[in-house]
């Protein structure tokens, strides 16, 4: 776990965790002995709200899920989606899932 300022004045709190080892026989299964990470990481920005993102890692696999306190916040991530999976391909990763959640506590 990091707790810290990732610029002037923005705070952030990341969680990496490789998964134990009964949901990683369970991951093996289905991708031939992969590693299983789960990440999550945390904001409180001023004009969003707050936002989460779990990230879990199977392999060469990526899912995302996004969690917002706000409406609007929650509109704009599944308006611009798209444009997280291109960046990534562009960067050589792709996302195989992505789900927004507007969510009370995110």
């Amino acid at each position: 776990v990091w707790h810290g300022e990732v610029w002037p004045g923005q705070q952030m709190e990341w969680e990496i965790n490789r998964d134990s080892s009964d949901q990683q026989q369970q991951s093996a299964q289905e991708d031939e002995f992969a590693p299983s990470w789960h990440s999550v990481v945390r904001f409180n920005f001023e004009h969003l709200g707050s936002v989460s993102a779990s990230i879990r890692l199977i392999g060469q696999q990526i899912h995302m899920q996004v969690r917002t306190d706000n409406d609007v916040t929650a509109a704009a991530l599944r308006a611009n989606g798209s444009m997280l999976s291109d960046a990534m391909e562009a960067a050589g990763s792709s996302l195989d899932s992505l789900i927004v959640k507007r969510d009370e506590q995110a």
